[in-house]
């Protein structure tokens, strides 16, 4: 039998983040972020954008803050700061 192994890409991540959001499962969704990030997959900016748009609409400002500390952090650009 031959074994295929693929990677799930952070686009197919980020929707089902999304789809966790609209459902209300909000601790799910930033729990699915993580493990993205301990895997080593990556996030990208929609993924974090995603994130900081549904933290902020549910309420969750300090959250969402932290957030973009982190993304300041992992993608500096010199000059720009959150």
């Amino acid at each position: 039998m031959i074994e295929r192994r693929f990677s799930v890409h952070v686009r197919v991540y980020s929707e089902v983040m999304s789809a966790l959001f609209q459902a209300g499962e909000v601790e799910k969704a930033l729990q699915l972020q993580d493990k993205i990030i301990r895997r080593g997959c990556g996030t990208d900016f929609l993924t974090y954008g995603l994130s900081v748009k549904q933290l902020c609409s549910k309420g969750k400002i300090d959250e969402a803050s932290k957030l973009l500390d982190d993304i300041n952090q992992r993608y500096p650009v010199p000059g720009i700061t959150l």
